[in-house]
């Protein structure tokens, strides 16, 4: 037996007959862990109420309220509808919604022409967690965007022909669908 097997097997019986290691390293750790999980235990049913305000009506605006309604953050978020930013303000600021969305007039055209207009995040309070988690959404959303025409317009410098195409030009076939001309 080599003598660093004998040191480590005298070391771990002293180990094991002094109840401290025992303790230490296994009732202390699953004592922290049970106290941790009864104070935070609640903490994974979050769930928001928001509105999406929709001021623009276009595509992408469209694709934002199709994007904040879609299955993914069924769990996380009731959206419901709101006409009006004045009405949106009003029902966050009396605890109605933790938080809403603005999309503002001229978001759509503003995206399809290569710029980019911030969606607005109103929020309560009191919910400083909702807040959070919508102004995440609401930069994720613009960030694709500009990511998709930072693509768009390297593509396009690097010599890819122009995505919008003339009428008078055949529009690419994709894979799989049929040719509109």
């Amino acid at each position: 037996m080599s003598v660093a097997l004998a040191i480590a097997l005298k070391d771990l019986r002293q180990r094991l007959r002094d109840r401290s290691a025992l303790v230490l390293g296994f009732i202390a750790p699953v004592a922290v862990a049970a106290l941790i999980s009864v104070a935070f235990g609640s903490a994974g049913s979050f769930h928001a109420n928001v509105a999406v305000v929709d001021l623009d009506g276009g595509p992408v605006a469209a694709g934002f309220t199709t994007f904040i309604k879609g299955p993914d953050l069924a769990k996380l978020l009731t959206v419901e509808p709101v006409t009006s930013d004045a009405d949106a303000r009003a029902r966050v600021a009396k605890g109605d919604l933790s938080a809403a969305f603005v999309i503002p007039k001229g978001f759509s055209a503003a995206v399809t022409s290569g710029h980019s207009r911030p969606i607005t995040v109103l929020a309560s309070v009191d919910s400083a967690i909702a807040e959070q988690v919508a102004r995440s959404l609401a930069e994720s959303f613009t960030a694709q965007i500009e990511a998709v025409q930072l693509s768009v317009e390297s593509a396009v410098g690097a010599g890819a022909p122009h995505p919008r195409p003339d009428s008078s030009q055949p529009r690419p076939r994709l894979c799989g669908s049929p040719s509109r001309r």
